[in-house]
């Protein structure tokens, strides 16, 4: 199968392709999301190192993602010369898989300049987590997400570098694998775009057989007939003609499986 896609900007663009097999396994790297839901509803839980930390729990087996909101209201410290500078501070992200330990999963600094607070999300596989059990997923549930800050508190208004725990929501991926069926998945940073990018895929298709009096016009895909058919059919290739492309799906096992299946 030929494939050609073009994208605006080629910046950090990552493209599978998989061809169309009977039976195919997820495409790795693109998921589709088939509902996303906030564990607890909205909630703001500041993190102070005095509570040592905030926790929340994971019941839904069917989970394959979490995204954790955090919350800045302000990073800022204020010199001796009343100059307003940046801050920062530092926090950490634990799983706890089936009442086991804790381990660690993310640990990050935080450092910028902000009177007006802001936002912003981590997201952490379930799959990925340290004692994940592949072979039996329930095993590995409840899952208990906790957050920490390592960061000493402030304990003067000079220096604001508070943050909570916003809010976090369970992901769980379709579990599509389309069989049959000629597959792309595009990822993209979304830093590099403003809009999602407009791409163009040339896709011949695939090769069947056409009869052994004709030739595939170059320009158009159509067929042009030479005298009289004999019933034999030439090499497979590609064409677009719609009677032969019909028959090729008819009487592929393929597509009678596909058929027989709806």
């Amino acid at each position: 199968m030929d494939l050609l896609v073009t994208v605006l900007a080629a910046v950090h663009v990552f493209t599978k392709f998989k061809p169309p097999p009977l039976i195919r396994s997820r495409l790795p790297g693109v998921t589709e999301t088939q509902g996303a839901n906030t564990g607890t509803g909205d909630y703001f839980v500041d993190v102070p190192i005095t509570a040592g930390a905030v926790t929340r729990t994971i019941t839904n087996v069917d989970v394959d993602r979490l995204r954790v909101k955090i919350s800045v209201p302000a990073l800022a410290r204020t010199t001796e010369q009343g100059d307003i500078v940046g801050s920062s501070f530092r926090y950490a992200v634990d799983f706890q898989l089936n009442a086991g330990g804790f381990n660690q999963a993310e640990q990050r600094v935080i450092t910028g300049k902000t009177s007006s607070g802001y936002t912003f999300d981590r997201e952490f596989t379930l799959r990925n987590l340290t004692g994940w059990n592949s072979g039996n997923i329930s095993l590995n549930f409840p899952i208990n997400i906790r957050v920490r800050r390592i960061s000493e508190d402030s304990t003067t208004q000079r220096i604001q570098n508070a943050f909570a725990w916003q809010a976090f929501t369970e992901i769980t991926d379709a579990k599509l694998r389309y069989p049959n069926t000629a597959l792309v998945g595009i990822e993209i940073n979304a830093e590099q775009f403003n809009n999602v990018p407009q791409r163009a895929y040339d896709i011949k298709g695939i090769k069947i057989r056409i009869p052994s009096n004709a030739t595939v016009d170059s320009s158009t895909g159509r067929l042009i007939y030479a005298g009289t058919w004999n019933g034999t059919f030439a090499a497979a290739t590609w064409c677009a003609c719609p009677a032969w492309i019909l028959y090729d799906l008819l009487t592929k096992t393929a597509a009678m499986a596909l058929a027989n299946k709806y």
